[in-house]
């Protein structure tokens, strides 16, 4: 999988905006969440593939088309009601699961910036938890969100999540009787 780059392909590029615009909100969601940041990936389009997608781990958050007479945000379906209310929207024959929604130019991307970010936390809440909470409990709910330096344990902790919806069982934050 490659990992995120940074460098920029032409200053109104698919790549440019995901850097420049997209990639700070997204890290900002992932930090929150005490993740490992090189969960998240941008893969530029190929040769084997007609568009360019972003990911978080093995899930798609998105996929953006920008070649030719086609230029889509490709959108998993179980997304499609984080788009704003009049979103003009397709669904192609060829590809059931994702709704594409039109664009000219890659700067529009932003106008769907808030609805990803969204996608995105949908896709982290839904990581499956291997433990409820672990020793740091009290010091995760203090700080509002998990502060276990390892990440690759804090990604399977229940309280994780929990702490994410904005209930607090523990600790002076305690908001749950």
């Amino acid at each position: 999988m490659e990992q995120l780059s940074l460098s920029v392909n032409g200053p109104n590029s698919v790549q440019d905006i995901f850097s420049t615009f997209l990639f700070p909100a997204f890290r900002q969601i992932v930090d929150e969440n005490n993740l490992d940041l090189s969960l998240l990936s941008f893969r530029p389009e190929d040769g084997a593939s007609a568009y360019s997608s972003i990911q978080f781990g093995t899930n798609v958050l998105c996929r953006i088309r920008y070649g030719g007479k086609q230029r889509y945000l490709g959108l998993p379906r179980r997304f499609s009601n984080l788009l704003p209310e009049g979103t003009s929207t397709k669904v192609a024959s060829s590809d059931k699961d994702y709704v594409r929604v039109p664009f000219k130019n890659p700067d529009e991307l932003l106008l769907y910036r808030d609805c990803l970010c969204r996608a995105l936390q949908e896709i982290i809440n839904a990581i499956p938890k291997s433990f409820d909470c672990c020793s740091r409990f009290k010091q995760c709910s203090d700080a509002r969100r998990c502060i276990h330096p390892d990440k690759s344990i804090a990604i399977n902790c229940g309280y994780r999540s929990i702490l994410a919806s904005g209930r607090i069982f523990y600790g002076e934050n305690r908001n749950i009787d």
